[in-house]
């Protein structure tokens, strides 16, 4: 009886495996070199819209609905390329708008910054508008140094003092200020925008990996994308990357808060430029199912549930 359950638990890693491969498109047609192959003096505005419906359920009762769409905009300039193929690029942060509706209501914030550094302030939008920081990458993608940064804070810090009144509300705006502009986000989001090109030759449908890890204060995000060369070019002939992934939260235990997330998908199409390898648009969806419980003196209870549907593209349009 014991050999018998050992041969079907093989047979059944062996179907499972086969079933695994048959979900999968094998590799096929010419082998592909996927760089990014910049060229001194380029330049582009990265123009990304996303909008985002939300349900939230507090305490499984009251539930709220809204709608939120945000317009970013920032520009990239190519300064130098090595001879080894690694580029320098100068990115100037610019505007932000986002507009959410709310019920029957809707308001707008206008403000500038990377990746959401939103305020009503005009004071703190003034002085984030033109800000610079510099990063080099690799021609696969990966980023080696970002610099920059530091002197964003101090001057948006110094330009935007007198705009709150209270300690408590300058001390919170410090801390997002610090975790925007922090090194750890900053090439998070670049790892983002440049997804990470492998280094050996791949043929259409051959799939590699890339994460992203994030630190929260209750705990680590890490998100994970297959991404493949699409069988099937653009219509304008142009090379198209496509990508599934999911996210893993792991809770710190240090906080009374708790994270759980029991759905979560993206799906991503990026269309290529030819002659750069940067892409000219990106379309991507989020699905995300988020449970969020606390932890009181050994008593759980279910503070609420998130449900996210989040649909981005970004374009990069070239101005040189």
């Amino acid at each position: 009886m014991k050999r018998l359950l050992v041969l079907l638990a093989m047979a059944l890693a062996v179907v499972a495996a086969g079933l695994a491969q048959d979900d999968e498109d094998q590799p096929t047609g010419p082998l592909r070199t996927l760089r990014y192959q910049p060229k001194s003096g380029m330049a582009w505005l990265l123009h990304t819209v996303t909008t985002s419906d939300q349900t939230i359920t507090l305490r499984q009762t009251a539930k709220h609905k809204a709608k939120v769409e945000d317009e970013r905009w920032e520009r990239w300039d190519v300064l130098e390329v090595n001879d080894q193929g690694e580029f320098t690029i100068r990115a100037t942060l610019s505007r932000f708008r986002q507009k959410i509706w709310d019920g029957e209501e809707m308001s707008e914030e206008v403000g500038t910054g990377l990746d959401g550094a939103t305020t009503t302030s005009k004071d703190f939008a003034k002085a984030a508008s033109g800000q610079t920081y510099t990063f080099r990458a690799q021609p696969t993608g990966e980023v080696i140094s970002v610099d920059g940064l530091d002197k964003i804070v101090t001057d948006i810090k110094a330009k935007s003092a007198d705009a709150f009144d209270r300690p408590m509300q300058k001390a919170f705006f410090d801390d997002r200020l610090r975790a925007l502009y922090g090194k750890d986000n900053v090439l998070n989001t670049l790892s983002y925008r440049l997804k990470r090109y492998p280094k050996e030759q791949v043929q259409a449908e051959q799939r590699w990996t890339q994460k992203h890890k994030e630190d929260l204060r209750v705990g680590t995000m890490t998100t994970t994308e297959r991404i493949r060369v699409a069988a099937k070019d653009a219509p304008d002939g142009s090379m198209r990357l496509l990508s599934e992934g999911w996210f893993n939260f792991v809770n710190s235990g240090r906080e009374e808060v708790s994270v759980d997330l029991p759905f979560a998908k993206i799906e991503g199409e990026d269309i290529l430029d030819p002659v750069t390898g940067f892409p000219k648009v990106r379309n991507t969806t989020y699905e995300v199912e988020v449970d969020v419980t606390i932890d009181r003196n050994g008593i759980k209870s279910h503070l609420l549930k998130l449900l996210l549907l989040d649909k981005e593209k970004m374009e990069f349009l070239t101005i040189k």
